[in-house]
């Protein structure tokens, strides 16, 4: 089958979807428009009317919904493993750092999380200034013109200490 413009394409089969039922959807409009499915990771071409392909894709979709099945649950495990320390998880907050300290088995853990200056500053001011009433596009566009960088544009560098 050759592969057309029109074809499936993606790097991995688990990119398309981690719900089986929307990828039997996608394999079966691939199928009823005749259009091959093209995978790189696996460097193949698959034709979703071959009995053969479709079960390989399909078998490909079970797999990529129980990867997503099993990190969901280490990440929920881990949350609530923290949460119930009194650990923070996830992204250090915009104005904020951590130090980090080693635990009983050599593993890096926090700490503690603290305001860290001069973003703190800045996350008191937007608080202060929404409280007061101040529309938020009014706080953000006056914060870009005085070139107070986004979350994304902050550098990572140097935002937590080894303390």
């Amino acid at each position: 089958m050759a592969l057309t413009p029109l074809s499936g394409r993606c790097w991995e089969s688990s990119r398309i979807s981690r719900e089986q039922a929307d990828w039997v959807d996608f394999l079966d409009l691939l199928k009823a428009g005749g259009m091959p499915m093209y995978v790189t990771d696996s460097q193949r071409t698959y034709d979703p009317a071959d009995k053969n392909d479709r079960h390989a894709l399909l078998v490909d979709g079970a797999n990529a919904e129980l990867e997503a099945a099993r990190t969901s649950g280490r990440v929920r495990s881990g949350t609530a493993r923290a949460a119930n320390v009194g650990q923070p998880h996830g992204r250090i907050p915009y104005g904020y750092a951590r130090a980090y300290k080693l635990d009983e088995d050599n593993r890096r853990v926090i700490d503690r999380q603290f305001p860290a200056e001069p973003e703190a500053s800045v996350v008191r001011e937007i608080v202060t200034r929404i409280g007061r009433g101040e529309p938020v596009n009014v706080v953000t566009t006056d914060l870009n013109k005085r070139g107070i960088p986004r979350r994304e544009q902050e550098s990572r560098a140097g935002a937590a200490s080894s303390g």
